[in-house]
C-alpha cells in the first residue's frame, strides 16, 4: 500500500507541543531539524532567529529543511533569512519564479 502524499508531508513538520524537549534537542543536535516556523503566520526561519524566540510554543513548528517548510506553504523570515525573503518578495511580483529560487538565494548568500 502506498503512502498518501499528504501523510508524507505531515511527517516533515513537527509541532513543538507534540514533542518532548529532550527529543527535540536530540533531533537538532543530529541535524534532523534545521528550521523553525510559526504555524499561525506561516513564516519559517533559523533556529536562532531573534523573532522566532518570542514565538508561543503552541504556534512553533520545526522542519528538517527548507523544502519541507515551503511545501507546507511557509515563507522565509525577513529577519534571519533576508536573501530568501527578498527572493520570495520578488517572486510575488513575478509569479514565474519558483520556490527553487529561495534555496538558491540562501545557498549563494545573496
Amino acid at each position: 500500500m502506498r503512502d498518501h502524499p499528504r501523510m508524507i508531508l505531515r511527517e516533515k513538520m513537527i509541532r513543538h507541543v507534540a514533542i518532548v524537549d529532550t527529543r527535540l534537542l536530540q533531533m537538532i543536535a543530529a541535524g534532523k531539524i534545521t528550521l523553525a516556523g510559526n504555524a499561525k503566520l506561516k513564516i519559517y526561519g533559523l533556529l536562532n532567529c531573534r523573532s522566532g524566540r518570542r514565538m508561543r510554543r503552541e504556534n512553533r513548528v520545526f522542519f528538517s529543511n527548507e523544502d519541507a517548510a515551503l511545501s507546507h506553504g511557509f515563507r522565509p523570515c525577513g529577519a534571519c533569512l533576508k536573501p530568501a525573503y527578498n527572493a520570495f518578495k520578488a517572486a510575488q511580483k513575478n509569479p514565474s519564479k519558483t520556490s527553487q529560487s529561495f534555496c538558491t538565494a540562501i545557498n549563494s548568500g545573496q
